[in-house]
């Protein structure tokens, strides 16, 4: 019952005090309620009706006049008015994408009860089928000519070089993009394609030492170029062995502080 007037207030309040007290509401509760029954826009004080907000137009309408329309999905509502001006709402959600009704909603895939079985197969077309060798009988691929890649080379530039199908070239050097090839220093060409001698240029016999210097420096720590050139030049380019002679020197270096503090030719 919606209580019509201010005049009826304090016979509200009694009710509503007395019910409180006899279900065991604390005191705050009570006071808190009572306190809202006194506002002129309580739902204690007021006889509007209920209302809703269409979820399509976002319009405050009320039940009884505009008898919405309660989505499956979402549990939302959407007005008379829209439906009306499109038909489409009466069957189908704008919030949640799906057909209003459960029996259209499109089904979920079906599941097997086996997983099926990957397999990918990484054969090449029969006219660049790759004719590789194995080894031993320990699958070990046939090695081909070593070719010495330069700046200018690309896989394809190579693959009309040597008369090799490109992915052939791919597949045997396990590049699978031709970006990668400029982190490599060497290019295997099958010999089931190509038999004849490399058509790069002989590779820089300093290239070997210079990687040697470089490698004893990175052990050592030895910033200086020319001492580890030295160093090695003197043990026969043996890293190993001059590596040791560097330990060597400078644990007599830190043995003796005074002796070795100045310029000192090993």
């Amino acid at each position: 019952m919606f209580c019509h007037g201010r005049s009826s207030t304090s016979a509200v309040e009694e009710e509503l005090s007395t019910i409180l007290w006899f279900s065991g509401t604390n005191k705050s509760k009570v006071r808190y309620l009572l306190q809202l029954s006194r506002h002129p826009r309580s739902p204690i004080m007021t006889s509007s009706p209920p209302k809703y907000t269409c979820n399509t137009c976002a319009r405050f309408l009320p039940f009884n006049t505009y008898p919405p329309l309660l989505t499956s999905c979402c549990k939302t509502f959407v007005c008379p008015s829209c439906t009306k001006k499109n038909p489409r709402f009466a069957s189908y959600c704008m919030l949640c994408q799906l057909p209003i009704d459960p029996s259209l909603q499109p089904s979920p895939p079906a599941y097997e009860s086996e997983l099926p079985t990957y397999e990918v197969a990484l054969t090449l077309p029969p006219s660049e089928t790759a004719r590789v060798t194995k080894a031993n009988g320990k699958g070990k691929e046939e090695a081909g000519v070593v070719h010495y890649i330069r700046p200018t080379d690309t896989l394809i530039s190579l693959s009309l070089a040597y008369h090799i199908p490109l992915p052939l070239l791919r597949t045997h050097n396990s590049l699978f993009s031709d970006h990668l090839l400029p982190g490599r220093h060497t290019i295997l060409i099958p010999s089931s394609h190509y038999t004849g001698p490399s058509l790069s240029p002989s590779p820089d016999p300093d290239a070997g030492r210079k990687s040697m210097v470089k490698r004893f420096q990175c052990r050592t720590k030895c910033v200086e170029w020319e001492v580890a050139r030295w160093y090695l030049e003197g043990s026969g380019w043996r890293e190993e062995e001059a590596v040791r002679r560097w330990q060597e020197d400078d644990a007599w270096e830190r043995a003796h502080p005074k002796e070795g503090s100045g310029t000192l030719m090993r």
